[in-house]
């Protein structure tokens, strides 16, 4: 027997001893059970190792492994199982692929290990040690390690998500102390028993039954430290002791205080040392209430509840609901007492919350009759507003539509005005010319009668443009003096070279005061096209070639209209006779702006002509 043996015989007592502790804690646990299959796997294994380490002959090495695949070949389904029952995992998936793929995966590699060994490994004596290399052209090598593998990957993947997702420390160290130890098995085994036969390395022999000794007793150690924890008395003295939130005293058969819990000590700034030496009275605020309350355990053997009053070292009452029995052992006798006591302050505190939550409950509703009959009284008001609101949206909109009968009432008028002081224009225009052929009429009568018709008809033809407007109010005097510049400019401009200069800061104007401005603007542009600029041509050298310039300005100064038209031309000989000239076009811009606007004309004379009007808003 070498040392290798040696090794796999101890390696089998173990595994041996771990299945049995674990199974004799609990034997009808399935995890116990399940483990304990695992190890008597892994100690078969290990007991023909060793017999196959200390054989003489290649015909009990092939003997002796086959019975030792009962133990590796069962084995890694069963450390699947294994962890899947441990970690609490429920996945049906890997449950179903537990029972219906690795278990016949591992039933058919034990079948084929059984008739034709020599499919999976093959055996040679090397330095008086049994070494196997895989058969590697045999298809079956590749299916058993491809078994191996899964069942060592699933397992990694129970182990993590059952530390991942547990809870408690307890599973959380568990699952850690496992994890490490199967992957010191597995990395140990796969190089001994795996890669090194592949690469033909023979150093040591196939370990895998000593290697996992690691393995096995990490999870011994798992289970056995971090198992699951089983109620004591122990246990339940702690919990009563330091957890549970009431007053609990201990009282000896001779009335003194034995022990109490932290909860208690707290609450009445106590040590406890200080608590053994007060005596009963002291902690009750009638000193004959705690001879009362052993009285009556004496005769029922307990205490149902009663109110009464704690006192703490400061001298502060805490009430209580007060409930004790009698403490006796498992022999009847009488050891002593146990007072319980539930903190009634917060009862009482919520009593009073809920008699003020029901006071205020009871103003609330008051209120709310308030609310409802203030809302039934603006109801009604609102209801009486809506129908007088009603009343006066008929009344506005009959008012409406009488005005609207009336602005077209209005507007038919102004219509018909408009049409009679067309036809007014007209008549008179016929009557010019009429007076046009009379026989005794001289050439400068005809002339005057002709410039006289020339200027009805263009005042025909504003009066037009201006009532055709939307807007009989506000007329756009802008787009008018566009019209009226490009008319004449065209009919007395045509052989002359003029620029136009716009400042209308105002454009809009009152129907009268656009017709009025509107004569004015024809007159004297008419009169700057004809005579301001005829002698340009005459000019000394400096002048000849300037530009012909006409400035049309409409400004609003303090609710005065300012409008001027100027020119760069010759100019007015004799600005003094203005008023008095007898230029029909003077006399109609005099007569406009002093009787029509009530406004004044202002002449000058500096480098050109200005006629400026102005005349109020």
């Amino acid at each position: 027997m070498n040392l290798y043996s040696v090794l796999s015989f101890i390696a089998f007592l173990l595994y041996l001893q771990a299945g049995a502790v674990i199974l004799y804690k609990s034997p009808r646990n399935p995890i116990n059970i399940v483990f304990s299959i695992l190890c008597l796997s892994f100690s078969i294994f290990s007991l023909f190792s060793s017999f196959i380490y200390s054989a003489t002959t290649i015909e009990q090495v092939y003997f002796y492994d086959k019975l030792a695949s009962i133990g590796w070949t069962t084995f890694p389904f069963l450390m699947v199982l294994f962890f899947y029952l441990l970690s609490n995992y429920k996945s049906k998936l890997i449950k179903n692929f537990i029972y219906f793929n690795l278990i016949p995966v591992s039933a058919f590699s034990l079948i084929v290990v059984f008739f034709k060994l020599e499919s999976l490994k093959l055996y040679y004596n090397y330095a008086e040690t049994w070494i196997f290399n895989l058969n590697t052209n045999s298809p079956w090598v590749y299916i058993f390690v491809f078994y191996l593998f899964f069942s060592v990957v699933l397992s990694l993947y129970i182990l993590i998500s059952w530390y991942v997702h547990s809870q408690t420390n307890r599973g959380k160290r568990q699952a850690v102390i496992i994890l490490f130890s199967l992957i010191v098995f597995v990395i140990a085994s796969t190089v001994t028993n795996i890669i090194l036969p592949f690469l033909d390395i023979l150093v040591v022999p196939a370990l895998a039954p000593v290697n996992s000794i690691l393995w096995i007793g990490g999870v011994f150690y798992a289970m056995t430290r971090y198992g699951r924890n089983i109620l004591s008395p122990d246990i339940i003295s702690n919990l009563l002791m330091n957890h549970v939130n009431k007053f609990i005293l201990f009282l000896t058969s001779d009335k003194n205080i034995f022990a109490v819990n932290k909860y208690t000590l707290h609450q009445l700034s106590y040590t406890d040392n200080e608590i053994s030496n007060v005596p009963p009275r002291r902690i009750f605020s009638n000193s004959y209430l705690i001879d009362s309350i052993i009285r009556e355990i004496e005769k029922k053997s307990f205490l149902s509840e009663i109110n009464a009053d704690i006192v703490s070292s400061q001298g502060h009452w805490i009430p209580v609901l007060l409930s004790g029995m009698k403490i006796r052992d498992k022999y009847k006798n009488h050891l002593g007492y146990v007072m319980i006591g539930s903190d009634n302050r917060q009862k009482q505190q919520l009593r009073r919350e809920i008699a003020e939550r029901i006071r205020v409950e009871n103003a609330l509703n008051n209120k709310k009759s308030e609310l409802e009959l203030l809302v039934q009284k603006n109801t009604r008001e609102l209801s009486e507003a809506n129908r007088k609101l009603k009343i006066e949206i008929l009344e506005r909109e009959r008012a409406e539509a009488q005005i609207m009968y009336d602005l077209e009432e209005k507007s038919e008028l102004v219509r018909e005005v408009h049409h009679r002081v067309k036809n007014n224009i007209q008549m008179i225009i016929s009557l010019i010319n009429m007076l046009l052929t009379h026989k005794d009429l001289c050439n400068k009568g005809y002339d005057i009668l002709t410039q006289i018709s020339e200027h009805m008809r263009v005042f025909s033809d504003w009066h037009d443009y201006f009532y055709a407007s939307d807007n009989f109010s506000k007329i756009d005097f802008s787009k008018f003096i566009e019209k009226v510049t490009d008319e004449l400019n065209y009919i007395l401009g045509y052989n002359k070279n003029v620029r136009y200069e716009y400042n209308l800061s105002e454009k809009f104007l009152e129907i009268q005061q656009a017709i009025a401005c509107g004569i004015i603007y024809y007159e004297l542009l008419s009169n700057s096209l004809k005579y301001a600029f005829n002698n340009n041509n005459t000019h000394n050298n400096d002048e000849s070639n300037r530009e012909c310039t006409i400035k049309v300005e409409l400004l609003k100064e303090n609710n005065e209209y300012i409008f001027s038209v100027s020119d760069n031309g010759e100019g007015i000989s004799n600005i003094m006779n203005f008023e008095k000239s007898d230029s029909i076009g003077f006399q109609i811009v005099n007569i406009i702006t002093k009787d029509y606007l009530k406004g004044n004309v202002e002449v000058k004379n500096l480098q050109g002509t200005k006629f400026s009007i102005s005349f109020s808003t």
